[in-house]
């Protein structure tokens, strides 16, 4: 079974998809639904909680999509992952 660090190269891997013509295409209507470039606050909180979720999921994509691979380090002696 691969590793935690494995794992996360494949899914960095992954969101590479929307890179090409298509991937380009989805990640534009996404965009365009989770309204990252408008102020997410309304005068209802849950409406601004909603909005805020969606900027949320908006600014995961983006970020994935930017992030390269690296190659696994060996983990460090200390325990951490």
């Amino acid at each position: 079974m691969p590793d935690r660090d494995d794992l996360r190269i494949q899914l960095i891997r992954d969101f590479k998809f929307f890179k090409s013509e298509k991937g380009g295409r989805v990640l534009a209507e996404i965009k365009r639904i989770c309204h990252p470039d408008r102020s997410s606050f309304k005068s209802d909180p849950y409406v601004t909680a909603f909005n805020e979720g969606q900027r949320d999921i908006w600014l995961h994509i983006e970020g994935m999509v930017n992030l390269e691979p690296v190659e696994r380090k060996e983990k460090a002696d200390d325990g951490r992952n």
